[in-house]
């Protein structure tokens, strides 16, 4: 991302930067994790939604499923606990606001 990934990111955060990596270019072929639980639940969210043309409020309010593969996904965690490299979870704070847990099975890593 062009800004660095915060405590609790945003839902607003997460779909600046899927609409700015979209533009850059389709030939995203990896998404690089490095950092603790924040930076991994986004780059989950990034990974799925670069290949599926469901925007993230429509899978918030709806639970749309996401049909196409995610990009591939490395993640190397820097901090212990939050077990997010691990899990089928993607955390993130909503304009409300109030943080909510989205749950794909596409969130796990190395899962097709």
């Amino acid at each position: 991302p062009s800004t660095a990934v915060t405590q609790n990111p945003t839902q607003n955060f997460v779909e600046e930067e899927l609409k700015r990596l979209k533009k850059e270019g389709s030939d995203i072929d990896l998404v690089l994790a490095i950092g603790g639980g924040s930076v991994i639940d986004v780059s989950k969210l990034f990974a799925a939604f670069l290949k599926n043309d469901i925007p993230l409020s429509q899978f918030l309010e709806e639970s749309t499923e996401l049909t196409e593969q995610p990009v591939p996904l490395i993640a190397v965690p820097t901090t212990a606990g939050t077990g997010s490299e691990v899990t089928p979870y993607a955390s993130l704070a909503t304009p409300e606001p109030k943080k909510v847990t989205l749950e794909h099975y596409f969130f796990i890593l190395g899962l097709p």
